[in-house]
């Protein structure tokens, strides 16, 4: 194993990306500052903190003649979650976050509702979105894909309760497996495929 070094812990600005489609045109800083699209993909607006968590599954394997202690540990899967807050209302995170927004009328600025006199809106099922984590360090720091990642509303309102500098849009993408199996990929731009 390495030994440990400081300097390689990431605490990264960057952008999160709906739906990326090419990784080869690499972004300016003014494209961090004003772009819409980065990479083919919506940008999903100004991050203050971007965290990436492991959900690894195990299980206990019981030996019932050491009356029932645990003998092994299996490893069954893993996911991903990358959480983030966004500190500015962004029409393009809410919508892929929460299960009903609408323009509104008068303003235009997007509407998170909930409406329940509809069968439909009760079982409302997400889609996933391809999500990808670029720094704003992009030649040199790697970049976090979820190619099929599914809004968790419920852990981003938890997260904005838990808030103590200031108000933000908090939005949380599980990781979850795409057709051919993937679930997340953490690589250097030039070894990142989408």
């Amino acid at each position: 194993m390495a030994a440990s070094d400081v300097a390689t812990i990431l605490r990264l600005p960057g952008l999160l990306v709906k739906d990326p489609t090419s990784l080869a045109s690499v972004p300016t800083p003014e494209d961090f500052r004003t772009a819409a699209t980065i990479f083919g993909g919506a940008v999903l607006g100004v991050l203050r903190g971007v965290e990436t968590r492991w959900v690894i599954r195990s299980r206990n394997v019981a030996a019932e003649e050491w009356g029932g202690a645990a003998a092994e540990r299996l490893y069954i899967g893993e996911s991903l979650v990358v959480a983030a807050i966004l500190r500015n209302f962004d029409a393009d995170t809410l919508s892929a976050v929460f299960p009903k927004t609408s323009a509104g009328a008068t303003s235009g600025a997007r509407v998170v509702e909930q409406d329940l006199s509809s069968a439909s809106s009760r079982a409302h099922v997400r889609p996933a979105h391809r999500i990808l984590f670029v720094p704003v360090a992009v030649e040199t720091a790697p970049l976090v894909y979820l190619p099929a990642a599914r809004a968790l509303p419920e852990a981003t309102a938890r997260m904005a309760l838990g808030l103590e500098e200031e108000s933000g849009i908090g939005c949380v993408w599980q990781a979850s497996p795409d057709n051919a199996g993937l679930v997340y990929r953490i690589a250097l731009r030039e070894d990142m495929t989408l």
